[in-house]
């Protein structure tokens, strides 16, 4: 039987009150009427043990209207998937995907809640399409940046996450300056004087 626990725990960023988290990690598979049953959920739904699912589970998963889907155990999915569960109004969506290709990139472009990825690093490529993208962007994983992908995130139309980031160089942080919105580095230990003073300029709260 797969682990069942629930808690008290992660915030909505809107509002002050507590989430209810269903904490069901040990699923390795689920049919669709079980997928129509959790998207009834109106907390945070925890389904980091699903390492596949077929594209009839997704578009079951993708009516959850709860604060938040994490499928951080997905190790793929089919573009079909994808675009079904970034065209859904979900409010939080997290994939624990290590790195993503362009054509994903585009996809979930189209994803205007906040956005989860824990991806390691982040091609030029790839920053410039999510650039285009409108929401929170969550990428607590990435361990570099480069000047090249930190002004394509600039772009971005919403706050930009990456707390995994332990140090920024002066370049990249003069690109990431022109982004609009708050910037969170909670996990960076140095900052030279030239990047701390590009981050000084930027218009949110860093």
């Amino acid at each position: 039987a797969a682990a069942l626990s629930r808690r008290k725990g992660e915030a909505n960023p809107n509002s002050k009150r507590k989430t209810n988290n269903l904490i069901l990690n040990g699923l390795t598979s689920i049919s669709v009427g079980t997928a129509k049953a959790l998207a009834r959920y109106e907390g945070c739904l925890m389904l980091d043990g699903l390492a596949r699912l077929p594209d009839e589970v997704l578009s079951a998963l993708a009516k959850f209207k709860g604060e938040k889907l994490d499928l951080d155990g997905l190790q793929s999915i089919s573009d079909k998937g994808l675009e079904t569960l970034a065209a859904s109004g979900m409010k939080r969506l997290s994939f624990g995907f290590k790195s993503i290709s362009e054509e994903q990139a585009e996809i979930l472009s189209a994803y205007k809640g906040v956005l989860g990825l824990d991806v390691h690093r982040l091609s030029a490529q790839v920053a410039a399409i999510l650039g285009r993208r409108k929401g929170r962007l969550v990428l607590e994983c990435l361990r570099a940046l480069s000047p090249d992908a930190a002004r394509g995130l600039a772009r971005h139309r919403g706050d930009l996450a990456m707390n995994g980031l332990k140090c920024i160089s002066a370049q990249a942080a003069w690109q990431l300056a022109r982004h609009k919105g708050d910037i969170q580095l909670c996990g960076v230990k140095k900052l030279t004087m030239n990047a701390a003073k590009a981050l000084a300029t930027v218009k949110g709260v860093v």
